[in-house]
C-alpha cells in the first residue's frame, strides 16, 4: 500500500556531500579499544560543517589541529552516544526506518548521521548522504575520502562490515549548534589554550608493561587556578584533582596496545559538559606491553575527596576489593583509589594467566567515605565493562550510576545498604553484559 511518505520520496537523492572534499583529512584514529575512537564527534562535525556551506571540511585545518577538533567534538557527543535516538529509531520495522531516513534527507536536504550497531547495540558513526535503488550513500570516518554503500531493498538493511542494526540521527550536533561553531574558531586561532598544559608522564610513544601508569603535569598562564582537568583513556573519562598552583598527580589505566590519552583542562565539567570552550588540549599515544583481558571493570566518579569502592564477584562467590584485590583464579583489583574520582580498575587476564568461570560476575559499587563534607555530596560516577578486549567479539557496555549517601559500616563483600549500588552481571565465557 503506498503512503503519503512514500509518494514524496523520490527514486534516489544526492545531498551533493562529497566524502573526499567534505570528509575529514584525517582517519577516525582509535581512542578506543579498536579503531573507531571518535566516530560520532567526526561524522557529526563533518554533517555540521557541510551543511553550513562555509567551505571544504578536508582543506580546513591541518592535520594536528584536525585531530584536536574531532576529539573535542567527539568527547561533546559522547555524553549521549544518540543513545535516546537509537533506541527510539530501533522500534520501528527495517522498512519503515529506511522510509523515515530516505523522508529526513529529502525534507531537510542535507546528510545526517547513520548508526551503526551489533544486535542493536550502538557501535559506530558515519555520514549518510544520499541513496538510491541499491542502498544509502555513507562516508565511513574510518576511511578518508572513501564512499561506501549500505544496502537496502526497500524492507531489509544488508550487513556493512560487522554491523547489521541501523538507525540515524537527524541533528549533527547533540549538544547546541553554537558549540560546535564555538569550536570551530578555537581550532581556527590554533588552540593557542593549548600551551597552558605539561604533561611530563607519560611520555610520548613510551611503551607501559604495568596496569597503570602515573600522570604528572602542571596547568599554567590562564588556566594554572580555579580550572578542572579531565582525561579520557579508551574511551572512560574522569576529572584529576588539581594542586595549588596547578600542578595534578595521578595514574591513569593502561590496556593492551595502543592507548590514546585525551587531556582537557579549563571550564568546570560540571558547568559546560564535555564541550569545555577555551580549554587546553593534549593528546598523548602510549602502547601497552600487557596480556588482552577477558574482563576489564573501571569505575571512575565526579567528585574529589571521596571514596567509593569497586566489588566483583566471581560466580562461585569470590570477591575482589580494597581488603582482598586478588582472587585464586585470577581476577585482580588493581588499583584502589580512596581521595577521588577514581579510576579502581578490576580485571581478569587472558585464558593463559587466568580463568573465566562459568556463570555470572556480579559487578557493585560502594560509597565508602565523603572526606570533604559533614553533610554527604552524592557520588556520581561510571562503571565501563569491557569482556574480550581486542578480540573480535568485543564487548562494551557503560553504565551511570549515583549513590546519594556514604557509609564506610557497610563495606565488604557482603555489604548492604543506601550507600550500595548494583552495576551488572557478566558472563564472561558466553560475552554477555547485562544491567541490574
Amino acid at each position: 500500500m503506498l503512503t503519503v511518505v512514500d509518494a514524496v520520496i523520490p527514486s534516489t537523492y544526492d545531498s551533493g556531500f562529497n566524502p573526499s572534499e567534505n570528509g575529514w583529512n584525517i582517519n577516525n584514529f582509535g581512542s578506543y579499544f579498536s579503531e573507531g575512537g571518535n566516530c560520532l564527534g567526526m561524522a557529526g562535525y563533518a554533517t555540521w560543517f557541510y551543511n553550513q556551506g562555509t567551505g571544504l571540511l578536508n582543506e580546513k585545518y591541518s592535520e594536528d589541529i584536525a585531530r584536536l577538533v574531532s576529539i573535542r567534538a567527539h568527547l561533546a557527543q559522547s555524553q549521549t552516544w544518540a543513545s535516546n535516538q537509537w533506541q527510539a529509531e530501533q522500534n520501528i520495522s527495517s522498512a519503515a526506518l529506511g522510509r523515515s531516513l530516505k523522508a529526513y534527507m529529502v525534507l531537510l536536504d542535507e546528510p545526517l548521521i547513520m548508526i551503526m550497531g551489533v544486535d542493536g547495540a550502538a557501535k559506530h558513526a558515519v555520514v549518510v548522504y544520499g541513496y538510491d535503488e541499491t542502498g544509502f550513500f555513507i562516508y565511513d570516518v574510518n576511511h578518508q575520502n572513501q564512499s561506501f554503500v549500505v544496502s537496502f531493498d526497500g524492507s531489509s538493511f544488508g550487513a556493512y562490515s560487522s554491523y547489521n542494526t541501523f538507525g540515524y540521527v537527524s541533528v549533527a550536533s547533540l549538544g547546541r549548534s553554537e558549540d560546535f561553531e564555538d569550536l570551530t574558531q578555537e581550532a581556527i586561532a590554533g588552540f593557542v589554550h593549548s600551551e597552558n598544559i605539561e604533561v611530563s608522564s607519560p611520555q610520548e610513544g613510551a611503551t607501559i608493561t604495568t596496569a597503570t601508569t602515573p600522570v604528572v603535569g602542571q596547568l599554567t598562564g590562564s588556566i594554572s587556578n580555579g580550572a578542572s582537568l579531565y582525561l579520557e583513556t579508551k574511551g572512560v573519562g574522569r576529572q584529576i584533582a588539581i594542586q595549588d598552583g596547578g600542578s595534578f598527580s595521578s595514574v591513569a589505566e593502561v590496556s593492551s596496545g595502543e592507548n590514546t590519552l585525551v587531556f582537557l583542562a579549563g571550564v568546570d565539567i560540571s558547568q559546560q559538559s564535555n564541550w569545555y570552550k577555551n580549554s587546553a588540549t593534549l593528546v598523548r599515544n602510549v602502547y601497552g606491553d600487557l596480556s588482552l583481558t577477558q574482563l576489564l571493570v573501571t569505575l571512575t566518579w565526579n567528585q574529589n575527596n571521596t571514596d567509593l569502592d569497586l566489588y566483583v564477584t566471581e560466580p562461585e562467590g569470590e570477591t575482589i576489593w580494597y581488603s582482598d584485590k586478588t582472587t585464586p583464579n585470577g581476577l585482580e583489583l588493581d588499583i584502589d583509589d580512596i581521595d577521588g574520582f577514581g579510576p579502581e580498575h578490576g580485571t581478569l587476564e587472558s585464558a593463559s594467566t587466568a580463568t573465566a568461570l562459568s556463570g555470572l560476575y556480579r559487578i557493585r559499587v560502594h560509597y565508602y567515605s565523603d572526606y570533604a563534607s559533614e553533610t554527604t555530596q552524592a557520588a556520581t560516577g561510571t562503571v565501563s565493562v569491557v569482556v574480550n578486549e581486542g578480540a573480535e567479539n568485543q564487548l562494551v557496555r557503560t553504565f551511570n550510576f549515583t549513590i546519594a549517601v556514604d557509609d564506610s559500616t557497610t563495606d565488604g563483600p557482603n555489604g548492604s545498604g543506601a550507600a550500595w549500588t548494583d552495576i551488572a552481571v557478566v558472563d564472561v565465557i558466553n560475552g554477555i553484559i547485562t544491567e541490574i
